[in-house]
């Protein structure tokens, strides 16, 4: 503030010697002097007011920059924290759907190995009754106790 005062004093005495010059032969008297010395003590004073507020704006602006900061941070962290357990759902999900499909592939698996058997049971089923083990057993035991049973009455 010392340096303020000098200032003070040194454009006070710059408008006295300005008036002077171009007042020409005026003199100027100690009361103008006290006069304008008391305008720029005046003029000091409200600059310091004005200074002062501007100081407590800003200290205001810095306490909202500093909230609004903090705020920001934990934005940006709460999103970091939804992201990872955003992308631990989604491998979740994937690892699910590849189990599911794996479920499936197996399923389709079976269903087409009992499609196969069933046919398969089908078939033996629609043959002829001689074509089949049984069937053919059965004819060849017929056909020998026939022969036999024709052989015995043959005698």
């Amino acid at each position: 503030m010392k340096y303020w005062n000098a200032s003070v004093l040194i454009l006070v005495a710059g408008l006295v010697f300005f008036s002077a010059v171009r007042g020409g032969a005026q003199q100027v008297t100690r009361a103008q002097l006290a006069r304008a010395l008391q305008q720029c003590e005046q003029d000091l004073d409200a600059s310091k007011r004005q200074i002062l507020k501007l100081q407590q704006a800003l200290k205001a602006s810095d306490r909202v920059m500093e909230r609004y900061q903090a705020a920001s941070d934990s934005l940006i962290a709460n999103l970091k924290q939804q992201l990872a357990v955003q992308n631990s759902v989604s491998s979740l999900l994937k690892l699910n759907a590849d189990t599911l499909q794996a479920m499936v592939n197996d399923y389709g698996k079976k269903l087409n190995e009992i499609n196969r058997l069933y046919i398969k049971e089908l078939k033996k089923q629609t043959r002829p009754w001689f074509l089949t083990l049984n069937g053919l057993k059965g004819l060849i035991y017929g056909l020998l106790l026939g022969g036999i049973i024709g052989g015995v009455m043959a005698m």
